[in-house]
């Protein structure tokens, strides 16, 4: 089955007790930009777009056991009195905004800022993730767990450099969390199924302050930026910081900057 067949096809299953009906394409905020990827799109890196029945997924060979990624909205929905703990949640800000995720991957955090109650664009540069992320949202928009949480996310397929300068309406917070070398590692095992996938598809990224640049020129109050923790700080004018366990979330302030604009209070 063709990918685009496979993408009609989520939208056309009945909707079974639990599920709520699809919203009609032209309904205000279904809209989505992201392209179907064609199944070549993933072949030519060695992998394998497969729809299944728990959804499309990617695989890293011709055999689900060699790996398999898929972007799961349960995973990582955040909810209930600890969510607000969370350091993206305190990163980004506790006040409803909106927010674009300038470069979405699985869609991990994007989800997770929706589901704090942010309305989310999601930015992703390669066809098949995309494709991935907006056939896992219109599941998710089915289903009465995860609807509020999809309808709120947006997915388009973009370069967020040449995107990001040409946002209308500005967006209040920009997240930047970009593909870093492979840290030197003290043990054998790999990084997770889904960053190796990243990586076969999109590759390293080596332009992160070209991409800090293009969030500059968005419009946005904040610009948030995850950062491994003994990695150094994108840019001298941090304003602030929040750790996790693995990750640490530098707050730049764009006011900070020449032409930035005035940061409110979050």
């Amino acid at each position: 089955m063709r990918l685009a067949q496979a993408l009609v096809a989520v939208n056309r299953r009945p909707v079974s007790r639990g599920r709520r009906k699809p919203r009609p394409a032209s309904a205000p905020g279904h809209q989505s930009s992201a392209k179907v990827a064609p199944p070549k799109a993933a072949e030519a890196e060695g992998l394998h777009l497969v729809p299944t029945a728990e959804g499309l997924e990617l695989w890293a060979g011709a055999r689900r056991t060699q790996g398999v990624g898929r972007v799961d909205f349960a995973r990582r929905m955040e909810s209930g009195p600890g969510a607000t703990q969370q350091p993206l949640h305190r990163a980004v800000g506790k006040r409803p905004a909106f927010v674009v995720d300038a470069t979405a991957g699985f869609g991990d955090d994007a989800i997770a800022l929706a589901g704090f109650g942010h309305r989310v664009l999601a930015l992703e540069q390669s066809p098949v993730m995309a494709a991935l992320l907006e056939e896992a949202r219109a599941r998710a928009e089915l289903e009465t767990k995860t609807a509020a949480i999809a309808e709120r996310l947006r997915v388009e397929c973009a370069n967020a450099r040449q995107r990001l300068p040409r946002l209308e309406p500005a967006p209040d917070v920009i997240y930047l969390d970009p593909m870093y070398p492979e840290p030197e590692r003290k043990t054998r095992a790999l990084p997770r199924i889904e960053i190796q996938l990243l990586r076969r598809l999109v590759g390293v990224d080596h332009e992160d302050e070209a991409l800090f640049e293009a969030a500059l020129q968005s419009g946005a109050r904040r610009i948030v930026v995850k950062r491994p923790l003994s990695a150094p700080p994108l840019h001298e004018k941090r304003a602030a910081h929040h750790e996790g366990k693995l990750a640490r979330y530098d707050v730049y302030n764009t006011s900070a900057f020449s032409g930035g604009l005035t940061e409110s209070d979050s």
